[in-house]
């Protein structure tokens, strides 16, 4: 009897010794980069995948359209090339989508930013096994698939606490608003282009339009763009820089917050009427506060700072301007 347990007691112990021996190769494994090596292999069908668990996505396809009035919350709004005309978004998502008379109509319900909970081993139906972190939520992705070569009639875009990013499109009229979030414009070709919203900060690069207005409470905005017919914009709080051409009549008033502002014309093309309540002002044209210089020409620039600092530069290129 003692010798039974005796040799119970030895085999515990040995058993103990080599599950403890084959947690710290395991360890040194994954240390070492072994996981890596079991990346993109099959296990019974289904395929390995190291790294944070795929998200999987639903493709709901759709008639083709000309126009989208894209109505969510909580979501991150982007656009792909596709020749075919579809809306994606994270499996389980509570999205719909349709098209009515050309119109692309999406609305969804509001969704939490996509949440990374413990590492694991997770099975995701029959597709994957993922090894990493894993999700909670995922209901923040919407991406409209479509063909980026053709011009569109009207983009209407409402989200209100997330992000809009707009990629090589090209439309009649964009309207982009919502409470909170960022707006990213990129490659942009637009007639009449319009943003609004409560705490909005606004980035763009390369963006073409006839006509720009942009209203924002609180928010920063980086742009180049070009316009030329009208641009006008209201900004209670916030940074704003320009660069591009600003042609026909440009309107700037913000209350609280510094101006930089590049303009491809020089000083001549313009009528310009600059004014601040508070803070320093540059010109490379006239180093003093309070300008106006009206004469024939067909631009007209106003602009008004109330407690900020203001660098406007005419036809210069920033690299060639001193510091």
């Amino acid at each position: 009897m003692r010798n039974g347990k005796k040799s119970t007691k030895v085999i515990l112990a040995l058993s103990l010794v080599l599950l403890v021996g084959g947690v710290c190769l395991t360890l040194a494994g994954v240390a070492m980069g072994g996981l890596k090596a079991l990346d993109d292999t099959t296990f019974y069908g289904r395929k390995i995948h190291v790294g944070n668990q795929p998200v999987l996505t639903t493709q709901d396809k759709v008639e083709a359209f000309d126009s989208m009035n894209i109505d969510v919350s909580g979501k991150t709004v982007s656009f792909a090339d596709s020749e075919e005309y579809y809306v994606e978004y994270p499996e389980g998502a509570e999205v719909r989508a349709s098209v009515k008379n050309g119109k692309l109509s999406v609305t969804a319900e509001e969704g939490a930013a996509l949440n990374y909970g413990d590492w694991g081993i997770y099975i995701n139906g029959d597709d994957f096994i993922s090894i990493g972190n894993g999700y909670h939520i995922d209901e923040n992705a919407i991406i409209i698939h479509c063909p980026l070569k053709e011009n569109y009639k009207d983009i209407s875009i409402t989200n209100n606490t997330g992000d809009v990013t707009l990629d090589w499109v090209k439309a009649d009229k964009i309207d982009i608003s919502g409470d909170t979030g960022e707006v990213y414009l990129y490659s942009v070709k637009v007639k009449d282009l319009k943003i609004d919203g409560h705490v909005l900060s606004v980035y763009g690069n390369t963006v073409d339009a006839d006509t720009w207005t942009l209203d924002t409470d609180a928010g920063d905005v980086s742009m180049q763009i070009n316009v030329r017919n009208k641009t006008k914009i209201s900004m209670n709080a916030g940074d704003l820089q320009l660069d591009g051409g600003f042609l026909g009549e440009t309107e700037i008033d913000l209350d609280t917050g510094d101006l930089d502002l590049q303009l491809a014309e020089g000083v001549e093309k313009y009528g310009a009427e600059i004014a601040m309540d508070a803070g320093q002002r540059a010109l490379n044209v006239e180093d003093f506060g309070s300008y106006k210089k009206e004469h024939g020409a067909k631009n007209t620039l106003k602009v008004s700072v109330k407690f900020g600092d203001a660098n406007i530069r005419f036809g210069q290129d920033p690299e060639d301007l001193d510091d």
